[in-house]
């Protein structure tokens, strides 16, 4: 609660100076399989503003500088309610009301907004998110959170948010000594471009032509369930990487040791 410093990716977007920085956001358009208890909707809604800090935040510009403030804990923002039972132009109405939600999620807050709307085919849930505060990761997070509150409150049961974990002034701390580490990769790697590369070898030189899938060779190998284990969970721990990043450095191997 209150001023947090900038992540790396928000203080980049700042920097690149957008003629509209209100103007950046995300949407999602969700056709619902079955009605929806718009009090129970208010109720996940509620518990999930007060439970993620960056759904609360807002950003201003002071002396030449763009700050993010997270407001404390309080009431969600009301959910707009819409009823469009006999609209024949309904991609049109969704596409307003996605354009009054942005006009009502500036950056200095809110930055997120629920529309529920009945429809002759069902029910729609419409949110509006400034992309600062939503992307691909937190998208599926909190979608997830929120209807898995609804199928719970629908069972009649009490639900309540995943616990808290460390707080966003955490993560942007965390985030800010990643970049630096980053920062010093990046030059170790810079210099390595520089040098001269080799070309791989080919056995045979292939016309851009002939480059299609039917011409691809295909070797396929199978880990016992050690070396999966080993590959999976052993491997990262004992190196601090990933899977992925295992198998590109296995595959660097592969290549040096072919081309010398």
């Amino acid at each position: 609660v209150g001023e947090v410093g900038l992540s790396p990716i928000k203080r980049w977007f700042f920097d690149s100076a957008p003629a509209q920085p209100d103007r950046y956001h995300q949407y999602v358009a969700l056709r619902l399989k079955q009605p929806l208890d718009a009090q129970h909707l208010a109720q996940v809604w509620d518990a999930l503003w007060r439970r993620h800090d960056l759904l609360r935040a807002s950003f201003e510009r002071a002396d030449g500088q763009w700050r993010q403030q997270v407001a404390a804990p309080g009431p969600a923002p009301a959910i707009q309610a819409q009823d469009w039972r006999g609209a024949a132009d309904l991609d049109s109405r969704v596409d307003a009301a996605f354009a009054r939600m942005q006009e009502a999620t500036p950056l200095a807050g809110p930055l997120v907004a629920l529309t529920h709307a009945h429809c002759d085919d069902g029910e729609r849930l419409l949110i509006c998110a400034h992309h600062l505060i939503v992307d691909a990761v937190s998208w599926r997070l909190l979608l997830g959170e929120l209807f898995d509150g609804l199928a719970a409150l629908a069972r009649g049961e009490a639900w309540t948010p995943s616990a808290r974990g460390a707080s966003y002034a955490d993560y942007v701390e965390a985030l800010r000594e990643a970049d630096d580490a980053q920062r010093f990769d990046a030059g170790f790697w810079r210099e390595l471009a520089a040098q001269p590369m080799q070309a791989l070898p080919q056995d045979r030189p292939v016309a851009l032509a002939d480059a299609r899938q039917s011409n691809v060779g295909r070797i396929v190998q199978t880990l016992d369930a050690g070396l999966t284990a080993d590959l999976l969970e052993r491997a990262g721990e004992a190196y601090r990487c990933r899977t992925d990043e295992v198998l590109l450095i296995a595959l660097a191997r592969a290549l040096a040791t072919r081309t010398g």
